[in-house]
């Protein structure tokens, strides 16, 4: 099986593209959510990806695709390429939230509309390029204004599809348990997953999606292994007693602690997994009580989505410091928190909350930081009940794993996991 490399693309926090001139060597297969337009200045380069490999030469100008996966490799003579990288909200009209576009633009196959300016085309591009390469706060307009004359050209003179989503499942899990039964029910078909498709009018593609996304397994995965899903169903003694099964797997997790600060009901106060969970919860000036992985990353995202983030830690290091995780990761995470302005209080306690924000104390000293969202990612403790309950009371066999087990990051669980699974 093909394993394919998710690419993170960085933006400024305002700007949804990037510009820049550079030499391309090569690059195993990866995909990424925005839009990539290749213009080759000099040189030559082969892009992969399907149909067939392209052959950029000098002048050549490629658009790939949002989630296309491609890889490129440099010819025997060096190149230089303009890059444009567009996030795909920059492509989206307010009326048409679900509609994706695939655009067929390759020069190298001649795929050039005959009534286009191809020249101004690129000029723009390139002026584009210049400014953005200032970093200059006053070409912000015109830098936006060039970007979207961009986008107006692709929509006007090359070839596009659209693609429409359906909205939202309004109840998602509702959705999974109903496929799930279907499953179940009609294993003993041989075309049970092109019968599941008609019956949910869904393609292929997007069952295997829809799936993978909320349960992690794809319908094949679970008609192969005959995997029996029940969803929104407590696990209790009573059930646990009448299962035929020989063996039992305590995966519960951990659920958050939430602190409790004085003056919470004035503001906006969340958990992690609360605002994790639904972004909208979140403010535009935001507080966030812990810098351990959680935290840090969660400041992280938010930042990357515009917001203004304060994180507040009460030790001396942020992330557990550089021995709590590899440190490669440690030292990244620490630069990329730096790169998007994430202002961090270290030795400072939560000491309440008002209207306006958070109190905090440092060195003796109280500071109020204005915030209209706070977060607590304080840790998490281990929700062992069930496991605790049932093992002193059957003689079948138990394991525990995961945070369950021990609070740590997904690393563990995977190895816990491995571990239970070899070991019955």
């Amino acid at each position: 099986m093909s394993i394919y490399n998710f690419e993170q693309i960085e933006f400024n926090k305002l700007q949804h593209f990037n510009s820049f001139v550079t030499a391309i060597d090569n690059s195993s297969f990866h995909w990424h959510y925005e839009y990539e337009l290749i213009h080759v200045l000099e040189g030559s380069l082969t892009v992969y990806m399907n149909p067939e490999p392209v052959l950029l030469k000098k002048g050549d100008l490629l658009l790939i695709n949002s989630k296309t996966v491609h890889s490129m490799t440099r010819t025997e003579e060096r190149n230089s390429c303009l890059i444009l990288e567009i996030h795909p909200d920059l492509f989206q009209m307010e009326a048409e939230a679900n509609v994706s576009y695939r655009f067929h633009l390759n020069s190298a196959n001649g795929k050039i509309p005959a009534d286009w300016d191809r020249k101004d085309f690129i000029k723009t591009a390139c002026r584009l390029t210049l400014l953005y390469m200032q970093k200059e706060r006053k070409n912000f307009h015109r830098l936006k204004a060039l970007v979207y004359r961009i986008i107006a050209d692709l929509f006007d003179y090359v070839p596009y599809d659209m693609t429409f989503h359906s909205p939202s499942y309004s109840d998602d899990s509702s959705r999974v348990m109903e496929i799930l039964d279907y499953i179940e029910n009609n294993l003993q078909s041989d075309d049970v997953l092109d019968q599941l498709c008609c019956e949910m009018g869904l393609s292929g593609k997007s069952l295997y999606r829809f799936l993978k996304d909320h349960i992690g397994l794809s319908a094949k995965e679970l008609e192969e292994l005959k995997v029996k899903l029940h969803m929104e169903q407590a696990v209790s003694k009573e059930i646990f007693e009448s299962s035929e099964y020989d063996v039992h797997i305590v995966g519960t997790g951990a659920t958050p602690i939430n602190i409790k600060l004085q003056g919470s009901e004035t503001n906006n106060v969340y958990n992690a997994v609360e605002v994790s969970m639904d972004k909208s919860k979140a403010g535009e000036r935001i507080a966030i009580i812990g810098a351990g992985l959680v935290g840090a990353e969660l400041g992280l995202w938010l930042a990357q989505e515009g917001k203004q983030v304060t994180i507040v830690e009460m030790t001396p290091q942020i992330l557990g410091g550089p021995k709590a995780m590899p440190f490669p990761n440690y030292d990244m995470l620490k630069d990329l928190l730096n790169h998007h302005n994430i202002e961090i209080l270290t030795e400072t306690a939560a000491e309440s909350v008002t209207a306006e924000g958070l109190v905090v104390r440092n060195n003796g000293e109280e500071k109020l930081i204005p915030a209209d969202t706070i977060i607590s990612a304080v840790g998490y403790r281990s929700d062992n009940s069930l496991f605790k309950e049932m093992s002193t009371e059957t003689d079948k066999e138990m394991y525990i794993l995961g945070d369950a087990k021990n609070v740590h990051n997904i690393m563990y669980a995977v190895w816990d996991a491995y571990e239970v699974a070899r070991t019955v």
